[in-house]
């Protein structure tokens, strides 16, 4: 029954209506059925290593709470969570049922598709993937899963069919998400599927590929109305960072008059209307403080090219008036040296790092991270996270454990599994904050490939536990 518990994992990730439901189904379904089927194979286990480190792992974590400042033990479920998942999926022979089950995964994506929608330049669905970056994390995986699982249905040209409209469902959906992370992931994933391809079956399987990323590329070009170009609209929407303080002047072209008055909104759903300047068909707007603004602006006519309409230009108080890129690629191909301001995250959660190297300031340690007038939580890369809450303790033993990985599937050639392991720790480098939490996208681009080699190294030491054929992944 694990395997069935593990569909529904899957359709729960597009289906549940909160990401509290997709917990649920895990509480009710999967941990009761891994407990049950791992209590025979608990000896192979502990004597593996990829098991030993987790464990580890998991120990020094619980422990580091002691030491925090105000400790809360009831994270420490989260560690649990995190066992029992790899523990269930390494246990779990899932490809006889996605043989008989597995067209309903694709349905659950045209699902959580119809109801998501644009909000700003990003797609946003509902549930767990109400957040694009998640959204995106979601959709890298499930490019993974119907690029490298092989039986959708008994009959090959069926199965064949819903592998690759799941495939062009994921790929589209996940450039609409513009997630940087997500969207660097999406080429390794493909380059390493046509390198392990038989020769015969090369030539085509290339052509479907281009011609998924041709049309998801138009679909982010069409979808996207402030990028490239726009569908003929009257109005479109424009984000855009300011910087307290920075003045932004809408300027519209002589023969274009604004039916109605711009309007701006910040990142908390506050809209208001831009002041008028000195001269006719000119607004102004001076950010409060430093945020990601949408600029909505209506048309007196239908364009497919905004910027021919109307120019934007930002100012500081130490400088004078700029004129914005008119054009500029999908925010996931922009180049940014500050990965969308983490570098300063980082450099601020180091520097909590460095108050306590050696053991961490505890795993249910809170310390906010002073950010552009604010204040965030979030490391955004496990490493430093591991750091910050377990020291450089807890950084051996979780590099140890990813080592140990990288090496099981290196040495046993599984590209596939090694693939999404390598694009698990690359999402998290830049999102995230801890190995231990309760049911994230981390959990099936990292935990996933980290059960799927416990299970190849448990495979060499008992033979009661289900095999790994590469075959069919």
């Amino acid at each position: 029954l694990l395997p069935y518990a593990w569909l529904l994992f899957l359709l729960g990730v597009c289906i549940s209506p909160r990401f509290k439901d997709l917990n649920n189904i895990f509480y009710l379904f999967f941990i009761p059925l891994t407990l049950v089927a791992i209590r025979e194979h608990f000896s192979s286990f502990v004597r593996s290593p990829i098991y030993i480190w987790l464990l580890a792992f998991s120990g020094w974590m619980a422990l580091s709470s002691i030491w925090a400042n105000n400790p809360d033990f009831s994270d420490l479920k989260s560690i649990l969570y995190v066992i029992f998942f790899i523990s269930g999926i390494a246990l779990c022979e899932e490809t006889k049922v996605l043989e008989k089950w597995g067209f309903l995964i694709p349905m659950a994506i045209v699902f959580q598709l119809f109801f998501s929608k644009m909000e700003g330049q990003r797609l946003s669905g509902f549930g767990p993937m109400e957040n694009p970056l998640y959204a995106g994390h979601f959709y890298v995986f499930f490019c993974w899963f119907f690029l490298n699982y092989k039986k959708f249905h008994s009959k090959n040209i069926v199965s064949t069919a819903i592998r690759w409209i799941g495939l062009l469902l994921s790929v589209g959906a996940c450039y609409l998400t513009q997630s940087r992370s997500a969207v660097i992931c999406l080429p390794l994933l493909i380059l390493i599927f046509l390198l392990l391809q038989d020769k015969a079956f090369k030539y085509q399987k290339s052509v479907i590929l281009i011609l998924t990323l041709v049309i998801a590329t138009i679909s982010t070009a069409l979808l996207f109305t402030n990028k490239w170009i726009t569908l003929p609209s009257n109005s479109f929407d424009y984000a855009i960072n300011l910087e307290a303080g920075e003045i932004l002047l809408v300027n519209f072209s002589k023969t274009n008059e604004p039916p109605t008055t711009p309007k701006i909104r910040n990142a908390h759903g506050q809209t208001e209307p831009l002041q008028k300047g000195s001269k006719p068909k000119r607004f102004l707007y001076t950010a409060d403080k430093s945020d990601v603004f949408h600029l909505n602006i209506s048309l007196d006519k239908k364009t497919i090219n905004p910027w021919k309409s109307v120019k934007l230009y930002t100012k500081t108080p130490s400088t004078a008036f700029q004129l914005k890129e008119r054009f500029v690629p999908p925010r996931a191909f922009q180049f940014d040296l500050t990965f969308g301001y983490r570098t300063e995250i980082w450099k601020e959660r180091f520097k909590h790092c460095l108050e306590k190297p050696l053991f961490g300031h505890g795993f249910s340690q809170y310390l906010a991270i002073p950010f552009h007038g604010r204040h965030i939580s979030d490391s955004h890369n496990f490493f430093i996270g591991t750091t910050f809450y377990g020291g450089v303790v807890a950084l051996i033993i979780y590099t140890g454990l990813l080592t140990s990985c990288l090496h099981v599937l290196f040495t046993k050639r599984s590209w596939a599994l090694l693939t999404l392991l390598i694009c698990g720790i690359i999402t998290t480098s830049f999102d995230d904050d801890k190995f231990f939490s309760s049911t994230r996208p981390y959990w099936l681009l990292l935990l996933f490939p980290i059960a799927k080699a416990l299970k190849i190294s448990l495979h060499q030491r008992s033979s009661f536990i289900p095999s790994f054929d590469n075959k069919n992944l």
